[in-house]
């Protein structure tokens, strides 16, 4: 491609008149115009300036087609293209094995066997210490979450497994089999090289040559829908996750005004969401056959992920001014409410995984206090009797989440952690009466006990 040309075509795709590119380059139009037909070069230093007009190198605008140049960047190459090109690379095996005599077919199978399973073997050994590193941390994590997790964890390393081996083997296939051609004769590699000019000539016209390979192409592209609405599925999990660190980042934001601030969590959560965020972006454009900016991809993904190493560190270090404990918070006092029955020779405490402290009040002959302490806000508590039975009704209809998150705020400010919040909904429960009536009470709990056993 000629200078005249590739100016051409730069000034029409700016929508520029030769007047307005004389006018930029300080020429006349004619001077314009006679680089476009041919007829005169401009000086070195209106090249230099045509070039950083139209960004464009030196090498571009003297040698190279800058059309083809630019329809190449904007081409698409999708996994349809790829499933065309692993057809047509089926197609130029199949005609190298019409060439070959018996005995270089052996030698080519032999050699294909041999490079197959060495490449699945050697590309196994880091996939499985990938895989390890993942199931330690699922490990440490625990739980059936943990287990989901695992198994997912499982499936992506063995498909990207699966994957980076085949792009491995069909690159040292095409090499060593096809490009090089030690199997065929030279009459065959003659006539592919014969056949590569031509596409080459054809492709001067088309930019993606289509091959239909039968079945394989159908079953190529029915593996590609499958796979699309597999990562569509899996997208949803991405979202959520997402949704719930741009929830957790407005929640650790909140905690600024109330004197908590946290940059570990600020800064895990703005990673997260960058990372949930890029893989969205290549999820949708996989599913709609765009192609993704990969520069700006792995880019943002470098980011995230020194992001969040970064956030693991500062969070370790600002977790050493915690201390963390399982006891209850003192500034929370017990409530107590008690009730007074007459005591009967059949009478039952009903005891519902609540301990029953018994303590003897010899004035209390013919009557029996049942006392309940709880946490007032968590736990609302009823003592009725109905019959001969006495029992202790709890609700968490008033159980409040303010409360629970107000203890949380005074736990980041004090710096003190109480992980155990189960206490909360615990009940004490003591009864007081006169010895005797306390041993009836338990020999009555304990036969009730006996008939439900048998």
């Amino acid at each position: 491609m000629s200078l005249s040309k590739n100016l051409e075509y730069l000034r029409k795709s700016k929508k520029m008149s030769q007047e307005d590119l004389a006018f930029k380059l300080g020429v006349s139009r004619q001077a314009v115009s006679k680089w476009e037909s041919g007829a005169a070069y401009p000086e070195t230093e209106k090249i230099i300036a045509i070039c950083k007009l139209f960004d464009c190198s030196l090498d571009e605008l003297m040698k190279d087609d800058i059309a083809e140049l630019r329809e190449d960047e904007k081409r698409r190459y999708t996994f349809n293209d790829l499933i065309e090109e692993v057809s047509s690379l089926l197609q130029k095996t199949v005609d190298i094995f019409n060439q070959m005599d018996r005995k270089t077919r052996f030698r080519f199978f032999f050699e294909l066997v041999v490079a197959c399973i060495v490449i699945f073997f050697v590309v196994k050994i880091p996939f499985n210490y990938i895989a390890s590193l993942g199931y330690n941390v699922f490990f440490a994590i625990g739980g059936d979450t943990a287990q989901v997790l695992r198994a997912i964890w499982r499936f992506l390393v063995d498909i990207t497994y699966v994957i980076t081996s085949l792009l491995i083997f069909i690159s040292v296939y095409e090499a060593k089999f096809l490009n090089i051609g030690n199997f065929s004769k030279k009459s065959t590699q003659t006539q592919i090289e014969g056949e590569k000019e031509e596409k080459e000539e054809g492709n001067k016209e088309e930019k993606i040559v289509r091959h239909d390979f039968g079945v394989f192409s159908f079953l190529g592209k029915v593996f590609v829908f499958c796979l699309k609405v597999f990562v569509a599925f899996l997208s949803l999990f991405i979202l959520f996750y997402m949704l719930v660190a741009v929830a957790g980042l407005v929640i650790v934001i909140s905690w600024m005004f109330e004197g908590v601030f946290l940059f570990s969590l600020v800064l895990f959560a703005l990673s997260f969401i960058l990372l949930s965020t890029i893989i969205i972006y290549v999820i949708y454009n996989f599913i709609v056959n765009r192609r993704s900016k990969w520069k700006k991809v792995f880019t943002f993904l470098l980011i995230s992920f020194i992001g969040l190493g970064v956030s693991m560190g500062v969070g370790a270090i600002e977790m050493k001014e915690f201390t963390f404990t399982s006891s209850p918070r003192q500034d929370i006092v017990l409530d107590k409410k008690s009730e007074t029955f007459e005591m009967t020779d059949s009478l039952i405490i009903e005891n519902y995984g609540y301990e029953i402290v018994y303590i003897e009040d010899e004035k209390m002959q013919d009557m029996v206090r049942v006392e309940v302490a709880y946490y007032d806000g968590f736990e609302d508590v009823e003592i009725v009797q109905n019959g001969n039975s006495i029992f202790i009704n709890s609700r968490q209809e008033n159980f409040s989440i303010p409360k629970i998150y107000e203890m949380l705020i005074k736990d980041l400010k004090e710096k003190e952690i109480h992980v155990d919040y189960r206490y909360l909904s615990d009940l004490y429960v003591t009864v007081y009466t006169s010895k005797e009536n306390i041993e009836k009470i338990q020999n009555n709990i304990e036969q009730l006990h006996h008939l439900i056993i048998e």
